[in-house]
């Protein structure tokens, strides 16, 4: 059995997969709703406090791996370890007070996993064109493909929780907030990824907890409870409805993803930005993502399975 300890920006989750035959099946998960970029300072290091705080979630998944027969933990981090200064510092001391070691993958490598890890339920839904995007706390990952083939892949730097944090002041933000957040969203996309114009009929094929948060909030809000797709004047009109009556959102938000309820409007305004640049209508939401790709990585590393 295999325990992957995702360390993301926003969250720290580790999803148990039992494997046989080369395929894995997940059996256990949890999470922590850890907030590591809350505890990056000025100069741009995790501080103490956050270092204190990761090793001793780690801790706690160590413990609780010790209840599964035969166990290996695999923990990677993402934009929560790439993009701090002391990166290096971090590891070493959890490496030092844990014994973990701790793969920090490339922006590319985040990408490329959180789209393979999507795959099986991207072809299910017939979907062969279009982008794929992971919204996080600190970082949001895309990718171009066509024919279920990936022709670009990158990571940008402005995730959820980190425009929360530079843009809004309270829980939601105002109209001037929102497009703030939209320019500076458009800017990076811009300047980090060239994709296509996409035809009105394509998709965006979106993972991760700000994805699954605005479907269950669609869900809530339409009656409609089986859908994995929605379009995406569904966002347009949440991002409305924040100005106009925030009360009614919010008690939405509340009811169904209140740990996600100051960063879930900051991953909408990327959503929006994304849809506009590349004309994307529909929205597709995957359970799968970098997690699924990464397990599927730790086994080719493994020689459990064989391509």
């Amino acid at each position: 059995m295999y325990g992957v300890v995702d360390i993301g920006s926003n969250t720290v989750r580790m999803v148990v997969y039992h494997v046989d035959g080369g395929k894995p099946s997940a059996v256990f998960n949890k999470k922590y709703p850890a907030g590591l970029a809350d505890y990056i300072d000025e100069a741009g290091m995790l501080t103490e406090k956050g270092i204190e705080k990761l090793i001793g979630i780690l801790r706690d998944f160590d413990r609780a791996a010790s209840a599964f027969p035969d166990f290996t933990l695999c923990p990677f981090a993402t934009a929560s370890l790439r993009n701090i200064g002391n990166t290096s510092a971090v590891l070493s001391r959890v490496k030092e007070e844990t014994g973990l070691d701790i793969q920090v993958l490339s922006g590319y490598g985040e990408a490329v996993l959180g789209y393979e890890g999507a795959l099986p339920e991207i072809r299910s839904a017939g979907i062969s064109k279009g982008m794929f995007a992971d919204i996080g706390g600190g970082s949001t990952e895309l990718v171009y493909f066509k024919k279920g083939e990936i022709r670009e892949a990158n990571s940008i730097a402005i995730g959820s929780l980190n425009l929360y944090r530079k843009y809004v002041n309270t829980i939601f933000p105002d109209s001037k907030a929102l497009r703030k957040m939209e320019k500076n969203a458009v800017s990076r996309i811009r300047e980090n990824f060239i994709g296509e114009k996409l035809s009105r009929s394509e998709h965006l094929c979106l993972v991760g907890g700000t994805a699954r948060a605005l479907l269950s909030l669609y869900r809530d809000m339409t009656g409609d409870s089986d859908s994995l797709k929605y379009d995406v004047s569904f966002i347009y009109r949440l991002l409305d409805k924040i100005c106009e009556k925030p009360e009614a959102l919010i008690r939405s938000i509340l009811r169904t993803a209140p740990d996600r309820v100051h960063t879930l409007i900051p991953g909408a305004v990327i959503i929006k930005s994304l849809a506009e640049l590349y004309n994307l209508s529909t929205i597709f939401t995957a359970s799968g993502g970098v997690r699924d790709g990464y397990i599927y990585h730790v086994l080719r590393k493994e020689a459990e399975i064989h391509e």
